[in-house]
């Protein structure tokens, strides 16, 4: 909670929060030449970052990388999002991959080829009885101008709805 995370197209800044003051920094855990698409929190005394190439997890005490992992065949992570215990990403354009990230270690759960081109993507926790930050669900955005809801941890699709008009989904929010 001490840190603000900057993405550039080339790069990654962190700024540390210290007597209300900002000063720039390095989390040596950290891929700092690359565009960070996802930065989060997760379980596990962990800060969580996900470049086109990887998703890194790094410890808060020691500012070291833990774990990486890397997509299938040198795939590009085009879309991330996450929770605490939680990731969901696209590899190429319509690979949808379930990661779970808890506790300081990575383990792919799932991984499903979708009908549609992947625009964004969102599993925060649904209600009040959430299992401890966890998602029992993925909200999907796709290119093709609709959206989709998937459970986890089987990443089957529960529903599918074309959203009219021409806007095409960039953000989603359960």
């Amino acid at each position: 909670d001490k840190y603000l995370i900057q993405s550039f197209v080339n790069e990654t800044r962190v700024l540390e929060i210290a007597d209300e003051e900002l000063s720039e920094t390095e989390i040596d855990g950290f891929d700092h030449n690359a565009q960070t698409i996802f930065c989060s929190n997760v379980l596990g005394d962990c800060l969580l970052q996900i470049t086109e190439v990887s998703l890194r997890l790094v410890s808060t005490k020691s500012k070291q990388l833990l774990k990486e992992w890397f997509p299938p065949n040198g795939e590009r992570i085009t879309v991330a999002g996450g929770n605490v215990q939680q990731v969901v990403l696209t590899s190429g354009k319509r690979t949808l991959i379930y990661l779970d990230v808890s506790n300081g270690d990575i383990t792919e759960v799932k991984r499903v080829e979708m009908d549609q081109e992947i625009a964004c993507l969102n599993l925060n926790p649904l209600g009040e009885k959430s299992d401890h930050g966890k998602s029992n669900f993925v909200a999907v955005g796709h290119w093709n101008l609709s959206l989709s809801m998937l459970r986890l941890p089987s990443l089957e699709v529960v529903c599918t709805e074309t959203i009219g008009g021409d806007a095409i989904p960039r953000s989603l929010l359960l």
